[in-house]
């Protein structure tokens, strides 16, 4: 597996995400940075240097960008695009070897969705978001998106004119390529952008976008108001 994070100012959170990854021995940890300016960069590069299996590439800012360049370094069959701001655990990677195992037929996939906050309200939001990705196979990033190498350059990788919202389309278009699953184990992702911007601004802001994204709004459009 090559396991690919896109970074922007994640100074305070990349060195104990790779440290997470690394004892699960996954063939490689590609950090690609968009111009981050906080110390992102100098931290993996010395990541690195110091760890054989940690390679450093920077792009064009955008997620998008970001991704496609660490997939094109990937030696890996399998690419999985985590935020670095969400947690894999051992046992969700046991779970993933073992998914992928007992299906060879299957091309792609994503975790359940967890977040580390304690707030009640939290848990109706997971709820909601797990069902959705259940019910209509559609998952988001921060689900932890994973590929086979060869299929992500079939569908040549994300749309990079989609400057939000690339990883829906992906599924989108994964989907109709052949079997995707959304694993009933979680990864855990952190709640700081949410209680930036507000609980129900958050909520509300998300659930508009997707209904306009579904409905044919183009990213780019949606953007301007987002």
């Amino acid at each position: 597996m090559s396991v690919i994070i896109p970074t922007y100012q994640e100074v305070a959170r990349l060195g104990l995400r790779v440290e997470e990854l690394l004892p699960a021995d996954p063939r490689e940890i590609i950090i690609v940075d968009g111009g981050s300016t906080d110390g992102t960069c100098e931290l993996a590069r010395d990541l690195a240097r110091k760890h054989s299996r940690v390679a450093f590439a920077t792009a064009t800012r955008g997620r998008s960008m970001q991704m496609n360049a660490g997939a094109r370094m990937a030696r890996g069959e399998w690419l999985l695009f985590l935020h670095a701001d969400t947690v894999m655990t051992d046992e969700t990677l046991f779970h993933w070897h073992r998914a992928v195992r007992q299906d060879v037929s299957l091309i792609g996939g994503a975790f359940s969705f967890r977040l580390d906050h304690p707030a009640l309200r939290y848990r109706a939001m997971e709820w909601y978001v797990n069902r959705r990705s259940r019910l209509l196979t559609l998952p988001l990033g921060d689900q932890g998106i994973f590929v086979r190498r060869s299929v992500f350059h079939q569908l040549k990788g994300y749309r990079e004119d989609y400057p939000l919202l690339e990883d829906r389309d992906l599924v989108g278009r994964l989907r109709r390529f052949g079997p995707f699953r959304v694993l009933d184990i979680p990864v855990i992702t952190s709640a700081r952008r949410i209680e930036a911007d507000g609980y129900w601004k958050r909520s509300l802001y998300n659930f508009l976008i997707q209904t306009l994204f579904s409905l044919g709004v183009h990213p780019r459009r949606l953007t301007l108001w987002y």
